[in-house]
């Protein structure tokens, strides 16, 4: 079984091999014949040699090739690859061109964007009060204005790049530099999402001093002393009206009695 599960795969590779080869070599007629943007790419002396190569490769494929291992058949597909290589690329930027273009605009301008509004919205905070260092913006500012050096540069490039000719900027670099503005722009983000603001002080009324709070209970303290005596003073003054009518009365008792003695002596006198 074991041996048969490797038979199996090695045919299978075989058969793969042969039928990459051929369907390249199929795929590349049909875009050189039909394909406007191939067509286009490409000069007549390239379009000649690229498809006496095909045709080459085609005839070996089902005379000499039928008998050809894995490893032969990926080698002649490998040579039919980098002799097409360029076309492929060139027709590809073209492609590619118009939405890597807008892509870089869009992320420009939503950069921008982010870095006025984030000025104005931390502009009135101190530094500790900030995610982030003004540095930091200045850093992303850079990359932008560096960002629009080079597209500039780009689009001279483009307004002089012919079809045929292989472009000195690729989609790839445009998606470096739509990356980088990302990356920068997501760093402050992140910062910006992790800050957390120092607590600010909290302005409290000192506690009263010992004197103030000491004051109070010796005022109240007094006013109840107060209130006491004006109480006691009160009180007494019924005790003193019944020692005045005590008094009183023992004088007006007395003055009978005073009278009888008089009367006697009166008496005493007469006889």
């Amino acid at each position: 079984l074991t041996a048969l599960d490797t038979h199996d795969r090695e045919l299978l590779a075989l058969s793969t091999a042969k039928n990459n080869l051929e369907s390249f070599i199929y795929d590349m007629r049909d875009k050189l014949e039909h394909d406007s943007n191939y067509k286009k790419a490409t000069t007549p002396e390239e379009q000649t040699k690229i498809n006496e190569k095909l045709s080459e490769t085609d005839a070996w494929l089902w005379d000499d090739g039928i008998n050809a291992d894995v490893k032969t058949l990926k080698s002649k597909l490998d040579e039919l690859k980098l002799l097409t290589k360029l076309l492929v690329l060139r027709v590809r930027e073209v492609d590619l061109r118009p939405q890597k273009i807008q892509e870089l605009k869009d992320t420009l301008n939503s950069t921008e964007n982010f870095v006025r509004t984030t000025r104005i919205l931390f502009s009135k905070r101190e530094e500790d009060e900030k995610p982030f260092t003004d540095a930091d913006l200045d850093s992303l500012e850079k990359v932008i204005s560096d960002t629009y050096k080079w597209f500039g540069q780009v689009k001279e490039s483009y307004s002089k790049l012919l079809p045929t000719d292989v472009p000195k900027y690729l989609s790839s670099d445009f998606d470096d530099k739509i990356n980088l503005l990302k990356r920068e722009t997501n760093y402050l983000l992140g910062k910006i999402q992790r800050f957390v603001p120092k607590p600010k002080p909290t302005t409290t009324t000192p506690p009263p001093t010992t004197t103030t709070t000491a004051k109070t209970p010796v005022d109240n303290e007094t006013k109840v002393e107060e209130e006491q005596e004006t109480t006691s003073t009160t009180t007494a003054t019924p005790e003193q009206t019944e020692e005045e009518t005590t008094t009183t009365t023992s004088t007006t008792t007395a003055t009978p009695e005073q009278t009888e003695e008089e009367a006697t002596t009166a008496t005493k006198s007469g006889e």
